[in-house]
């Protein structure tokens, strides 16, 4: 049994299984990758709303966002802020 897992699992596996493997590591790596992308937007980077997929799914609470955080920035070096 043993010894066809290793089979299996090796580089001399059926296409299909190869095909099988590679489908799994790429749908974790996926799901790694959307999952890191939400961690950040929820803790370090607070851009999420109440209507994000991930908040309604886990049932999180998405911070207030004042307008200044979410809206562009208006100045640059070419059209400087107008002082207030």
């Amino acid at each position: 049994m043993l010894h066809l897992l290793r089979k299996q699992l090796g580089h001399d596996a059926h296409p299909l299984v190869q095909f099988l493997k590679y489908g799994i590591a790429g749908g974790l790596s996926t799901a790694t990758h959307i999952t890191t992308f939400f961690l950040c937007g929820w803790f370090f980077l607070p851009c999420l709303t109440q209507e994000d997929i991930t908040v309604k799914l886990l049932g999180l609470t998405a911070p207030a966002l004042s307008e200044a955080r979410t809206s562009p920035a208006r100045c640059s070096s070419i059209t400087p802020c107008a002082s207030s």
